[in-house]
C-alpha cells in the first residue's frame, strides 16, 4: 500500500495550512516637515495599503527617497515594516522615516 503525500508549501509543515502572504497595512511617515506626504508616497511604488508585501520593495523606495534629494544623506531615509507590529498580524504597518536636509 502506497501513501501519496501532497506537496507541502515552503514554511509551513504537513498538517498546517499554508500561511497567507504578508499584506500592507497602514504607511507611517515620521519626519517630515516641509515635503509634503503624496511627495513620499509617490517615490512608494508598489506599496500600497492592502496589497501583498514585496519586501524587495521597501530597499527600492528607501533608493528612490535617496534619489529625490530631499532628505539627509548622513542619515538617509528607512522604509522598513514598523518594528511594534506583532509578527503573525497579516497586515503589516509600513514605516518610513526621513530627515529633511
Amino acid at each position: 500500500c502506497y501513501r501519496i503525500l501532497e506537496p507541502v508549501a515552503p514554511g509551513t509543515e504537513r498538517g498546517q495550512a499554508p500561511r497567507r502572504p504578508d499584506r500592507v497595512g497602514e504607511i507611517k511617515i515620521q519626519g517630515n516637515v516641509y515635503t509634503q506626504r503624496r511627495v513620499i508616497l509617490n517615490e512608494l511604488r508598489g506599496i500600497e495599503p492592502g496589497q501583498i508585501l514585496d519586501y524587495s520593495r521597501l530597499k527600492e523606495a528607501e533608493a528612490a527617497l535617496m534619489r529625490r534629494g530631499l532628505f539627509d544623506q548622513e542619515e538617509p531615509p528607512s522604509v522598513e515594516v514598523d518594528p511594534n507590529a506583532p509578527p503573525d498580524a497579516e497586515y503589516k504597518d509600513i514605516l518610513v522615516r526621513v530627515k529633511e536636509t
